[in-house]
């Protein structure tokens, strides 16, 4: 079983590390869940059970979840991402859920809302995860 990646909420180092480890250590797909509340609890839970599913196609997925998003938001704000297709505002990170990330480049393939996920969490976690690998690719 692939457990979540649960960051540090108390200590902001320990956050930074961790979160720089996943981002270095493996080639993979993070799903990064922000925030701790129902709907981010659900967000986990629904990713981590399409990710233990035996697919293949979510063998390469992993999820992340920090609880407190300001620990690690300069790391965030250093991702790449194409501005054409992803439309972020830092300052308006809380209302954040989710942001699917392709490790391989540290680009950003897609940004999930709260609002937006409770619409259809399933096929949210779906598209993030194409969305990610389909940035997976040099962006200047």
């Amino acid at each position: 079983m692939i457990s979540p990646f649960i960051l540090s909420n108390t200590n902001s180092n320990d956050a930074q590390n961790e979160f720089k480890r996943i981002l270095t250590e493996e080639p993979v797909t993070v799903l990064l869940v922000l925030g701790n509340g129902e709907d981010a609890t659900l967000a986990v839970t629904t990713a981590s059970d399409k990710i233990n599913s035996g697919s293949s196609n979510y063998a390469s997925v992993r999820v992340v979840q920090c609880k407190t998003p300001a620990f690690i938001l300069d790391q965030l704000k250093a991702l790449k991402y194409n501005p054409d297709e992803v439309s972020l505002n830092w300052n308006q990170v809380s209302n954040y859920l989710l942001i699917s990330i392709s490790n391989v480049y540290n680009n950003i393939g897609m940004l999930t809302t709260k609002d937006e996920f409770g619409s259809g969490p399933e096929g949210y976690i779906d598209m993030s995860i194409i969305f990610a690998q389909a940035a997976d690719v040099q962006i200047s």
